[in-house]
């Protein structure tokens, strides 16, 4: 975490971060100083994590050796072997997020009604969207549409299209007709 000042490059230096003078050319150090700011908010999120009780999968803690392995690898121009650690990073990055919604999903279906902040009896997925008794979205199933349900829609819609080419219909008749359309 040390290495966070160094991003910026030489006095006078402007451009995009990590990018060199030069054409095709890098600041490994302005490399090496976006690599730590990364680092830096994978080490933030694994505290939030970590004061609200969440376990923290060992993969993200992974993810940020893997992070300070590239970030040196960056400041030494060793450029294959950074790309090497943070395919690593990434790797374990994706692996742990999929354990935390497990675990968050496990910890929600094991919960009973009555323990913890949700006394009231309502649940949220990991996103906030309520929950309903058995753990699936509030409101019922999701019905899709059968065939006969798509056809009467496009027997609509195409009614819809004819009625609004009529010119010898209201005003505000053609008006409601144009509103329904945009919807579609």
């Amino acid at each position: 975490m040390g290495q966070q000042g160094q991003q910026g490059g030489q006095p006078g230096q402007q451009g995009q971060p990590g990018q060199g003078q030069g054409q095709g050319q890098f600041d490994p150090n302005a490399l090496a100083g976006d690599q730590q700011d990364l680092r830096n908010r994978l080490d933030q999120i694994i505290q939030g994590l970590s004061r609200n009780g969440v376990e923290v999968p060992q993969g993200l803690n992974d993810a940020g050796q893997a992070m300070g392995q590239a970030r040196d690898d960056l400041s030494n121009s060793q450029f294959g072997s950074a790309g090497q650690s943070e395919q690593r990073a990434l790797d374990q990055l994706r692996d742990s997020a999929q354990q935390l919604a497990q675990n968050l999903m496990a910890q929600q279906k094991g919960q009973q009604p009555g323990e913890g902040e949700q006394a009231r009896g309502e649940q949220f997925d990991p996103l906030g969207r309520p929950l309903d008794e058995q753990g699936s979205m509030a409101g019922g199933t999701v019905r899709i549409p059968d065939q006969s349900d798509l056809a009467r829609a496009r027997e609509i819609l195409e009614e819809l299209r004819r009625r609004s080419g009529e010119a010898n219909r209201a005003q505000q008749e053609l008006d409601y007709i144009d509103r329904l359309l945009k919807q579609f």
